[in-house]
Protein backbone atom coordinates (compact mmCIF):
# COMPACT_ATOMS: atom_id res chain seq x y z
CA UNK A 1 0.00 0.00 0.00
CA UNK A 2 1.62 3.33 -0.86
CA UNK A 3 1.58 6.15 1.80
CA UNK A 4 1.87 10.10 1.28
CA UNK A 5 2.64 12.72 3.92
CA UNK A 6 1.25 15.87 2.68
CA UNK A 7 2.83 18.88 4.90
CA UNK A 8 1.06 22.05 3.80
CA UNK A 9 1.60 25.40 4.62
CA UNK A 10 0.20 28.70 2.65
CA UNK A 11 2.66 31.24 1.44
CA UNK A 12 3.54 29.43 -1.49
CA UNK A 13 -0.07 29.11 -2.48
CA UNK A 14 -1.05 30.64 -5.71
CA UNK A 15 -1.46 34.98 -5.84
CA UNK A 16 -0.32 35.37 -2.19
CA UNK A 17 1.02 39.09 -2.19
CA UNK A 18 0.47 40.21 1.99
CA UNK A 19 1.41 38.66 4.76
CA UNK A 20 -1.80 39.96 6.38
CA UNK A 21 -3.96 38.23 3.79
CA UNK A 22 -2.90 35.09 5.56
CA UNK A 23 -4.17 35.99 9.50
CA UNK A 24 -7.52 35.79 10.34
CA UNK A 25 -7.04 39.07 12.88
CA UNK A 26 -6.57 41.14 10.17
CA UNK A 27 -8.71 43.00 8.00
CA UNK A 28 -7.91 41.76 4.48
CA UNK A 29 -8.00 37.87 5.30
CA UNK A 30 -11.09 37.09 3.65
CA UNK A 31 -10.78 33.10 3.55
CA UNK A 32 -9.92 32.76 -0.16
CA UNK A 33 -6.16 31.83 -0.08
CA UNK A 34 -7.27 28.87 2.52
CA UNK A 35 -9.32 28.07 0.57
CA UNK A 36 -6.69 28.26 -2.17
CA UNK A 37 -4.16 26.03 -0.23
CA UNK A 38 -7.04 23.28 0.23
CA UNK A 39 -7.33 22.93 -3.56
CA UNK A 40 -3.75 22.70 -3.85
CA UNK A 41 -4.00 20.14 -1.14
CA UNK A 42 -6.74 18.24 -3.26
CA UNK A 43 -4.97 18.32 -6.55
CA UNK A 44 -1.47 16.40 -5.23
CA UNK A 45 -4.06 14.27 -3.10
CA UNK A 46 -5.86 13.73 -6.40
CA UNK A 47 -2.70 13.14 -8.31
CA UNK A 48 -1.07 11.08 -5.95
CA UNK A 49 -4.21 8.39 -5.76
CA UNK A 50 -4.07 8.71 -9.62
CA UNK A 51 -0.65 6.87 -9.14
CA UNK A 52 -1.76 4.43 -6.65
CA UNK A 53 -1.36 5.99 -3.34
CA UNK A 54 -3.50 4.39 -0.88
CA UNK A 55 -3.53 6.08 2.21
CA UNK A 56 -2.47 9.83 2.81
CA UNK A 57 -2.22 12.24 5.44
CA UNK A 58 -2.39 15.57 5.42
CA UNK A 59 -0.47 18.16 8.06
CA UNK A 60 -2.04 21.89 8.26
CA UNK A 61 1.18 23.47 9.07
CA UNK A 62 0.68 27.00 8.99
CA UNK A 63 -0.34 29.28 12.09
CA UNK A 64 -2.57 27.53 14.51
CA UNK A 65 -2.74 24.70 12.44
CA UNK A 66 -6.53 25.52 11.80
CA UNK A 67 -6.32 26.49 7.99
CA UNK A 68 -7.28 23.82 5.38
CA UNK A 69 -11.36 23.75 4.72
CA UNK A 70 -11.52 19.39 5.98
CA UNK A 71 -15.27 19.24 4.12
CA UNK A 72 -13.30 20.12 0.50
CA UNK A 73 -10.96 17.33 1.12
CA UNK A 74 -10.89 14.12 -0.72
CA UNK A 75 -12.93 12.30 1.23
CA UNK A 76 -10.22 9.77 1.90
CA UNK A 77 -7.40 11.73 3.10
CA UNK A 78 -6.48 12.41 6.80
CA UNK A 79 -5.90 15.53 8.22
CA UNK A 80 -3.97 16.62 11.30
CA UNK A 81 -4.94 20.29 12.24
CA UNK A 82 -3.47 22.07 15.14
CA UNK A 83 0.55 21.25 16.70
CA UNK A 84 1.96 17.85 18.21
CA UNK A 85 3.95 19.85 20.43
CA UNK A 86 7.03 17.36 19.08
CA UNK A 87 10.72 18.25 17.43
CA UNK A 88 9.18 17.04 14.18
CA UNK A 89 7.16 20.42 14.04
CA UNK A 90 5.78 20.58 10.82
CA UNK A 91 6.35 16.99 10.08
CA UNK A 92 4.51 15.65 12.99
CA UNK A 93 2.45 12.40 12.36
CA UNK A 94 5.25 11.34 10.24
CA UNK A 95 6.36 7.61 10.43
CA UNK A 96 8.61 5.28 8.46
CA UNK A 97 6.32 3.34 6.77
CA UNK A 98 5.65 6.29 4.83
CA UNK A 99 6.40 5.89 0.72
CA UNK A 100 7.04 9.85 0.20
CA UNK A 101 6.53 13.37 1.70
CA UNK A 102 4.75 15.80 -0.38
CA UNK A 103 5.47 19.73 0.87
CA UNK A 104 3.11 22.29 -0.58
CA UNK A 105 2.39 25.81 -0.05
CA UNK A 106 6.23 26.40 0.18
CA UNK A 107 7.64 29.75 1.15
CA UNK A 108 11.04 31.51 0.74
CA UNK A 109 12.89 31.17 3.68
CA UNK A 110 14.51 33.93 5.87
CA UNK A 111 17.12 35.62 4.46
CA UNK A 112 15.96 34.96 0.94
CA UNK A 113 15.14 38.06 -1.22
CA UNK A 114 12.81 36.41 -3.62
CA UNK A 115 9.89 36.57 -1.71
CA UNK A 116 7.92 39.59 0.86
CA UNK A 117 6.82 36.52 2.79
CA UNK A 118 10.24 35.02 3.41
CA UNK A 119 10.35 33.59 6.71
CA UNK A 120 11.52 30.82 8.73
CA UNK A 121 9.36 29.12 11.17
CA UNK A 122 8.13 32.97 12.74
CA UNK A 123 9.15 36.93 11.89
CA UNK A 124 11.27 36.62 15.25
CA UNK A 125 14.67 35.47 13.50
CA UNK A 126 16.44 37.32 10.31
CA UNK A 127 17.74 33.96 8.94
CA UNK A 128 18.73 29.91 10.37
CA UNK A 129 21.57 28.93 8.84
CA UNK A 130 22.51 25.23 8.26
CA UNK A 131 26.25 24.10 8.02
CA UNK A 132 26.81 27.96 6.49
CA UNK A 133 23.91 28.13 4.04
CA UNK A 134 20.54 29.61 4.34
CA UNK A 135 17.77 27.10 5.27
CA UNK A 136 13.99 27.39 5.55
CA UNK A 137 11.29 25.35 6.47
CA UNK A 138 10.97 23.36 3.17
CA UNK A 139 14.40 22.52 3.66
CA UNK A 140 14.45 21.45 7.84
CA UNK A 141 11.40 19.21 6.69
CA UNK A 142 13.22 17.60 3.96
CA UNK A 143 15.74 16.51 6.16
CA UNK A 144 13.09 15.52 8.88
CA UNK A 145 12.04 13.51 5.99
CA UNK A 146 15.08 11.50 5.41
CA UNK A 147 15.93 11.39 8.68
CA UNK A 148 12.82 9.35 9.20
CA UNK A 149 14.08 7.37 6.01
CA UNK A 150 11.32 9.23 3.92
CA UNK A 151 11.92 10.75 0.06
CA UNK A 152 10.63 14.23 -0.47
CA UNK A 153 9.29 13.66 -4.05
CA UNK A 154 7.09 16.87 -4.46
CA UNK A 155 7.81 20.66 -3.49
CA UNK A 156 5.17 23.45 -4.52
CA UNK A 157 5.81 26.86 -3.60
CA UNK A 158 7.20 30.30 -4.88
CA UNK A 159 9.58 29.93 -7.50
CA UNK A 160 12.96 31.18 -4.64
CA UNK A 161 12.16 27.95 -2.86
CA UNK A 162 11.39 25.72 -5.62
CA UNK A 163 14.84 26.59 -7.07
CA UNK A 164 16.70 26.04 -4.14
CA UNK A 165 14.98 22.84 -3.33
CA UNK A 166 15.96 21.61 -6.82
CA UNK A 167 18.96 22.08 -6.09
CA UNK A 168 18.68 20.26 -3.01
CA UNK A 169 16.74 16.86 -4.73
CA UNK A 170 17.49 17.59 -8.58
CA UNK A 171 14.83 14.32 -9.14
CA UNK A 172 11.73 15.83 -7.10
CA UNK A 173 9.25 17.50 -8.86
CA UNK A 174 8.73 20.89 -8.30
CA UNK A 175 5.69 23.37 -9.35
CA UNK A 176 6.34 26.99 -8.93
CA UNK A 177 3.32 29.19 -8.16
CA UNK A 178 4.18 32.61 -7.65
CA UNK A 179 7.06 34.21 -8.73
CA UNK A 180 8.13 37.47 -6.82
CA UNK A 181 10.04 40.94 -7.43
CA UNK A 182 9.78 43.40 -4.40
CA UNK A 183 6.24 42.74 -2.79
CA UNK A 184 4.88 42.59 -6.40
CA UNK A 185 3.41 38.71 -6.98
CA UNK A 186 2.96 37.16 -10.35
CA UNK A 187 1.32 33.82 -11.05
CA UNK A 188 -0.96 31.97 -13.63
CA UNK A 189 -4.20 31.05 -12.84
CA UNK A 190 -5.09 29.22 -9.62
CA UNK A 191 -6.75 26.48 -10.91
CA UNK A 192 -3.55 26.03 -13.91
CA UNK A 193 -1.83 25.98 -10.91
CA UNK A 194 -3.96 23.12 -9.11
CA UNK A 195 -3.41 20.85 -12.43
CA UNK A 196 0.39 21.00 -12.62
CA UNK A 197 0.27 20.37 -9.10
CA UNK A 198 -2.05 17.05 -9.60
CA UNK A 199 0.21 16.11 -12.76
CA UNK A 200 3.48 16.47 -11.01
CA UNK A 201 2.26 14.62 -7.92
CA UNK A 202 1.43 11.76 -10.42
CA UNK A 203 4.72 11.93 -11.57
CA UNK A 204 6.23 12.00 -8.46
CA UNK A 205 5.14 8.66 -6.97
CA UNK A 206 6.98 6.96 -10.31
CA UNK A 207 10.52 8.56 -9.30
CA UNK A 208 13.01 6.30 -8.05
CA UNK A 209 13.11 6.87 -4.03
CA UNK A 210 16.92 6.88 -3.47
CA UNK A 211 17.01 10.16 -6.29
CA UNK A 212 14.72 11.64 -3.75
CA UNK A 213 16.85 12.63 -0.54
CA UNK A 214 18.76 15.73 0.49
CA UNK A 215 22.15 14.92 1.71
CA UNK A 216 22.63 14.77 5.09
CA UNK A 217 25.84 15.98 6.89
CA UNK A 218 28.08 14.01 9.56
CA UNK A 219 27.15 17.66 11.25
CA UNK A 220 24.82 19.83 11.96
CA UNK A 221 26.55 23.24 12.11
CA UNK A 222 22.95 25.34 13.23
CA UNK A 223 22.78 29.38 13.35
CA UNK A 224 19.90 31.20 14.11
CA UNK A 225 20.40 35.10 13.94
CA UNK A 226 17.17 36.71 16.43
CA UNK A 227 15.68 39.90 15.63
CA UNK A 228 16.03 40.92 19.16
CA UNK A 229 18.94 40.52 21.11
CA UNK A 230 17.42 39.39 24.38
CA UNK A 231 15.76 36.19 22.41
CA UNK A 232 19.58 34.97 21.32
CA UNK A 233 20.78 35.84 25.34
CA UNK A 234 17.49 33.58 25.92
CA UNK A 235 18.02 30.82 23.51
CA UNK A 236 22.14 30.68 24.57
CA UNK A 237 20.74 29.00 27.75
CA UNK A 238 19.88 25.67 25.56
CA UNK A 239 22.07 22.73 26.62
CA UNK A 240 25.08 23.44 24.11
CA UNK A 241 24.36 26.40 22.25
CA UNK A 242 26.94 29.31 22.31
CA UNK A 243 25.91 33.11 21.74
CA UNK A 244 27.63 33.94 18.64
CA UNK A 245 27.62 38.16 18.77
CA UNK A 246 24.54 40.03 20.13
CA UNK A 247 22.04 38.30 17.97
CA UNK A 248 23.26 34.86 16.96
CA UNK A 249 23.13 31.28 18.94
CA UNK A 250 25.04 28.71 17.40
CA UNK A 251 24.46 24.96 17.76
CA UNK A 252 26.25 21.72 16.67
CA UNK A 253 25.22 17.94 16.85
CA UNK A 254 25.60 14.76 14.52
CA UNK A 255 22.25 13.86 15.48
CA UNK A 256 19.37 15.67 12.63
CA UNK A 257 17.04 15.12 16.02
CA UNK A 258 18.78 16.75 18.44
CA UNK A 259 19.01 19.57 16.14
CA UNK A 260 15.22 19.62 15.45
CA UNK A 261 14.84 19.65 19.51
CA UNK A 262 16.85 22.51 19.56
CA UNK A 263 15.07 24.48 17.10
CA UNK A 264 11.81 23.37 18.75
CA UNK A 265 13.16 25.10 22.24
CA UNK A 266 14.38 28.12 20.82
CA UNK A 267 12.81 28.96 17.14
CA UNK A 268 9.32 27.49 17.16
CA UNK A 269 6.09 29.65 18.78
CA UNK A 270 4.27 26.49 19.24
CA UNK A 271 5.85 25.61 22.35
CA UNK A 272 3.16 25.98 25.02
Amino acid sequence: MSKIFICADIEGTANIQNPLELKKSEPLYHGYFAEQMTREITAACCGAKEAGAERIIIKDSHGAGNNVLPDQLPEDTELIRGWGLHPYHMMFGIEPDFDGVFLTGCHSAGGMDTSPLAHTNNSKNCWVKINGEIAGEAYINSLTAAYVGIPTLLVTGDAGICEFMKEKIPAAETVIATTYTGNASCSRHPRTVAEEIRQAAQRALSIPKDKCFPKMSEVFRTEICFRNHLRARGASFYPGAVQKGSHIVAFTHEDWYEVLRFFFFVLSDNLV
